[in-house]
């Protein structure tokens, strides 16, 4: 696997989809928290085989998915490093993927071109034009896949700056998600999006979000399981940050 790959991976492993769907079962019938524990389950079950678990140092295990008003699965990506593209807007990119459209290969090649030139970090206008693409994209999935709403369940509260990583709250915005629930809120500020999914807006920016905030937000859907997943990473995350508080 090159550089590039193993950056800007985009593509969700066929045989990690059935794991997953084996895991909810029924998913059009499954209700949140049946989809949600199940997802997590799914975001780190190779690495728990392994008797593996991420470091304070890591990024923690996400997994998200993308699914339409009546459950069916749209898009699914688990997170397998910390240089990989995030884990909930590869969700969308991944039910992008499966649509064969010149367009939708047309967006998704622009997106993929901007996530190798970070092209977010160059200029606010560059910020809208990201977001755009993630509108755009939304709209050709919600065509092909005659879907009238979309919802996005992730592991992880999304993140909220543009650093070396675009901001997925924004993202999910852009894209007018109708509907997203996570396990768990972030311990890093930098990772707390729910502000911007709660009023469309990001603190400090000058320029408005591109799309729209989502209708319906349901954080910390059965946090208990997120933070036994992640458990290393979220109790010493959490002390180090307290440590970081007290001088503020």
């Amino acid at each position: 696997m090159t550089g590039r790959d193993r950056n800007t991976k985009m593509e969700s492993d066929k045989d990690e989809v059935a794991v997953f769907l084996r895991q909810v079962g029924d998913l059009p019938k499954a209700e949140p928290e049946a989809i949600m524990r199940a997802l997590i389950e799914f975001s780190a079950y190779r690495e728990r085989e392994a008797g593996d678990r991420p470091s304070v140092f890591d990024d923690p295990y996400v997994a998200a998915l993308l699914v339409d008003e009546n459950n069916n699965l749209l898009g699914l990506y688990r997170k397998r490093s910390s240089q990989e593209v995030h884990a909930e807007p590869n969700a969308i990119l991944d039910a992008l993927r499966q649509i064969k459209t010149t367009r939708s290969k047309d967006i998704f090649q622009k997106i993929e071109q901007a996530y190798e030139a970070k092209s977010w970090l160059r200029s606010a206008q560059e910020v809208e034009a990201f977001e755009k693409l993630f509108e755009d994209a939304a709209q050709e999935i919600r065509k092909e896949r005659k879907c009238s709403e979309m919802r996005l369940f992730s592991t992880l509260e999304p993140c909220k700056d543009y650093e070396a990583q675009p901001s997925c709250s924004c993202i999910l915005c852009a894209a007018g998600v109708d509907e997203v629930y996570y396990a768990a809120d972030d311990t890093n500020p930098k990772g707390q999006g729910r502000i911007v999914l709660e009023t469309g807006e990001l603190p400090g920016r000058t320029g408005p979000i591109t799309g729209r905030p989502p209708r319906l937000l349901v954080p910390n859907l059965l946090v208990t399981e997120a933070l036994n997943a992640n458990s290393l990473f979220y109790t010493v995350g959490s002390i180090i940050q307290r440590f970081f508080d007290t001088f503020d």
